[in-house]
């Protein structure tokens, strides 16, 4: 009787035991799952407050120039406004009551030209941890493809060299079909390409979805990318997937502001390059802390590239766009 009263007692502790670790499991991967979706957002408000703060300072900069500077830099073109037709008094008029409601129009832009930099940069750095993490390449930059492709044929991987290869063709082909449709429609090439950038992503997860392991899909992502560099490059005259040329001007900056003090050139910016370049580094370690708290790596299918073109999507088509903002006088 004593043995089976310790046997029914071993029993019953395994029981508990197993009960216990199954809910733990369960809470650890609720945790998980709150992890995944709330450690992003909060990143996504503090990067998004830093290039806040970035683009402020950026204002200030070219608002309040230094007298050398102001003195170099030409008068831009001003582009005129749309002008809101307001009645002209007429002095013969009976009616003398004055209006009770006077309002007035502000003229606000959301996605400037400084911002729309910062930001590309942002998720530039963001898809090139995706990229390396998923498919063990680059989707921005062509060099580290290039010299992975030519390692590839030095060691006879014929496979991975014809990838490589394919993908530096079709972000070719990504820039040359933005080059044609900004010739073709200059004021709106930007919000043209928006949506094909998101479906290119969004095609890119569904396939990794459907055929996990497989990695020709990247070559979409890679045409998406051509197009993207195409818009930074003509559009705001940056390049903010690269960070060396960026560097080499803030050094240049910095070694004209030390040695020729107050003549300085009109070209003289260094915050623009100190800024696309921390967005950038930003959007690295946002990314490599997201991969590190969970981000994908749970088992459960996350659609980063779905996500990084919606936000490529909703960059392009609020770029440049003025808001009109009614407030009383």
């Amino acid at each position: 009787m004593a043995i089976a009263a310790m046997q029914v007692e071993v029993c019953e502790k395994r029981t508990w035991r197993k009960r216990n670790m199954s809910h733990q499991q369960e809470g650890s991967g609720r945790r998980c799952q709150r992890q995944q979706i709330v450690l992003p957002a909060i990143l996504i408000c503090v990067l998004s407050l830093s290039m806040l703060g970035v683009t402020t300072a950026l204002k200030y900069y070219d608002a309040n120039p230094s007298p050398s500077r102001a003195s170099s830099l030409a008068p831009p073109n001003a582009i005129p406004s749309p002008s809101i037709s307001t009645p002209s008094p007429n002095v013969c008029s009976t009616n003398t009551q004055p209006s009770s409601h006077k309002e007035t129009h502000d003229r606000l832009t959301l996605v400037t030209k400084n911002r729309f930099r910062m930001a590309l940069a942002l998720l530039a750095g963001w898809a090139d941890v995706a990229c390396f993490r998923q498919f063990e390449c680059f989707g921005n930059m062509m060099t580290g493809n290039l010299i992975k492709m030519a390692t590839a044929i030095a060691e006879g991987m014929w496979a991975d060299a014809l990838f490589f290869g394919t993908l530096i063709l079709y972000y070719f082909a990504g820039g040359c079909c933005f080059r044609v449709l900004d010739l073709a429609l200059p004021s709106c090439s930007e919000k043209t390409i928006a949506v094909p950038i998101f479906l290119l992503c969004a095609a890119t997860d569904l396939f990794s979805f459907r055929f996990p392991g497989a990695r020709w899909q990247m070559c979409l992502v890679a045409l998406a990318f051509g197009a993207v560099n195409g818009v930074s490059s003509g559009k705001v005259s940056a390049v903010t997937c690269m960070m060396t040329g960026h560097l080499q001007k803030l050094g240049n900056d910095l070694a004209d502001f030390a040695l020729k003090g107050s003549k300085l050139s009109k070209n003289f910016n260094p915050l623009l390059n100190l800024g696309i370049f921390l967005s950038f580094s930003a959007g690295l370690a946002s990314a490599a802390y997201a991969v590190r708290c969970g981000w994908g790596t749970r088992g459960a299918f996350v659609p980063t590239f779905s996500l990084l073109g919606a936000c490529y999507c909703a960059l392009l088509l609020l770029f440049n766009v003025p808001f009109t903002v009614r407030r009383p006088k």
